[in-house]
């Protein structure tokens, strides 16, 4: 056998382990505890289930997964040319186990189940458990111990674990047996008599047997005379016999016919008495028959009755149906009252809303103008200050450079120019100040304007979703007007075809009293209508048992001939019980 793979699942220590084998010689090594044991084990374990190992099979499952984990080994071995698969597992919380081998990845497997798998695994290896232990596998420590054994012991551990132990109880076994087959045949030759002995006795054997023919052949003469006698006698017992069957033929014959007798006389007393029982019934349907003929009138008005009653239910259904109507048609009303008033503002509503939009349109066009002519404004406030800002720097730097300075602009010396030169600059700076003063004020008059039209634009608003809110509730009330008219026109088709119901069911005449009292004597009569088709039946039968009674009495009076003539046959034989006994 040559392993290929293991594979472990919830094995003891391992959550998962899967080994490849390579072939030649493989050594596992690790620390103390690391589970080399454990693979070994778990090949035992595969080969031969629960016997292997070590501690009971809950503690095969690791202790470190759910209870309801499966604990799983897979083994793969080549062994006489062919492979196979083991898988062995126990599962639920009481380990149940469950095994199965495959041979050369067959999908169908060759055994299944502990016992199964285990007898394939024996028959394949022609290895047993035990065989299997002492001749391949030692368990841990069992071959440290044998150093540490006297001879004796050792002797013995050693022959347990090559089974030399078994040899040597065989061998006692035969030993014994043969000492007590020795010992039956010693019995039974000092049970063997002396052979003279068994000569005389033999002789004396032949003696008696001559005695006893010579006896024989007188009573085989006197056994001929008594068949002669016998043979006699049988022929008279068989004619008394033939005689006696024909009598016990009549007999038989005669108690046939008497039972049918018997019979055909219980049928014409149960006819006859059935006869007195249909005259009683004719004499009672007779006095029925008055009842009886109250009965249809009696239905007849309680069918009126029940027509009436059920008209003057269907009446009570249809008032109680117009009165809802009419409760609904009265609430619809007034929920229309409650939604009119609003429906009927929604012309005015939308009026004042296309106003305030043409309002709101004309305030957002003055807002864009506005917006522009701040702009422009803002624009000329600026360029002015900036040219400003401009003069006055060259009037400080004229200034500051004085009558004998050049000029910034033409690099000639200002001289008698020089008061000429501030006075154009300050005219010009004093034109400027006046410019941006206006052009400031005009800005702050445009962005107040524009402040004052975006107010009134909020306001409008403002205003408009107030109508737009009041436009809308005008709008679904006048949907809801719309609907109600609707409902309305159904309630009154309603209310007009449960008052023509009403109208075809016409006055009804019904009286309650008369009506429960009817219904009594209706189930009154219906109980003797029912009694009176019971007797009718019974009076139908009349005929039919009559006819009975009269074939019955002519059955009888022809069984009594025959049995007559039966008694008469059987007396004319003459027979006696006394002779045949």
């Amino acid at each position: 056998m040559i392993i290929k793979s293991l594979k472990l699942y919830n094995y003891r220590r391992f959550k998962q382990l899967d080994l490849e084998f390579p072939e030649n010689l493989i050594g596992i090594i690790g620390r103390n505890g690391a589970g080399k044991s454990t693979i070994i084990e778990a090949i035992g374990w595969t080969l031969y289930g629960n016997r292997f190992v070590r501690t009971d099979k809950q503690d095969v499952r690791s202790q470190y997964v759910d209870g309801k984990d499966a604990c799983q080994a897979e083994m793969i071995f080549s062994y006489g040319g062919s492979e196979y698969r083991i898988v062995r597992k126990l599962k639920g919380k009481n380990a149940i186990s469950e095994a199965s081998v495959y041979r050369n990845g067959q999908p169908e497997p060759e055994a299944v189940q502990d016992r199964g798998v285990n007898e394939f695994i024996e028959n394949l290896l022609q290895l047993d458990y035990r065989s299997f232990t002492t001749s391949v596998f030692a368990q841990q420590k069992e071959l440290a111990k044998l150093t540490t054994l006297q001879p004796e012991q050792r002797r013995q551990a050693i022959n347990r674990l090559i089974n030399i132990d078994r040899i040597d109880r065989a061998r006692e076994l035969v030993r014994r047996d043969r000492n007590e087959k020795q010992a039956f045949i010693n019995g039974k030759r000092s049970a063997l008599r002396d052979i003279k002995e068994l000569e005389l006795r033999r002789k004396s054997l032949r003696e008696e047997k001559k005695q006893q023919s010579a006896q024989h052949a007188e009573l085989q003469k006197g056994v001929q005379e008594i068949e002669a006698a016998l043979t006699a006698v049988r022929a008279q017992f068989d004619a008394v016999s033939k005689l006696r069957d024909q009598y016990a033929h009549w007999d038989a014959q005669i108690g046939r016919l008497q039972s049918r007798l018997e019979e055909n006389q219980k049928n014409a007393l149960r006819a006859k008495a059935e006869l007195r029982d249909i005259q009683g019934a004719e004499k009672e349907l007779a006095l029925l028959a008055e009842t009886l003929r109250e009965f249809d009138a009696v239905k007849k008005e309680k069918q009126a009755l029940d027509e009436n009653r059920e008209k003057q239910v269907k009446l009570r259904s249809r008032r109680n149906e117009l009165q809802v109507v009419q409760d609904a048609l009265k609430k619809e009303e007034d929920r229309r009252l409650h939604f009119q008033a609003d429906a009927e503002a929604l012309p005015a509503l939308e009026k004042e809303l296309a106003e305030l939009e043409q309002r709101e349109k004309a305030l957002e066009q003055r807002r864009v103008k506005l917006r522009e002519a701040v702009k422009e404004a803002h624009g000329l406030t600026i360029t002015a200050e900036s040219r400003g800002k401009e003069i006055k720097e060259k009037l400080e730097n004229i200034e500051s450079l004085g009558p004998e300075g050049e000029c910034p602009v033409c690099t000639q010396r200002l001289a008698d120019h020089y008061d000429d030169v501030l006075q154009t600059h300050q005219a010009q700076l004093a034109q400027l100040r006046q410019e941006y003063r206006e052009y400031l004020q005009s800005e702050k008059q445009l962005v107040s304007e524009q402040k004052e039209n975006d107010a009134a634009l909020y306001a409008l608003r403002k205003e408009k979703e107030g109508v737009v809110k009041k436009l809308r509730s005008a709008q679904d009330a006048q949907k809801t007007v719309l609907q109600i008219d609707g409902h309305i026109a159904g309630f009154r088709e309603q209310e007009k075809l449960i008052q023509q119901a009403i109208a075809g069911l016409g006055e009804i005449d019904y009286d309650e009293e008369r009506h429960h009292r009817l219904k009594a004597r209706v189930e009154e009569l219906l109980q003797v209508q029912q009694k009176a088709a019971r007797l009718e039946e019974r009076v139908g039968r009349r005929e039919g048992v009559e006819a009975e009674l009269t074939a019955t009495q002519k059955s009888i009076a022809e069984l009594q001939g025959e049995i007559d003539d039966a008694r008469s046959a059987q007396a004319a034989l003459a027979f006696s019980e006394s002779d045949y006994l």
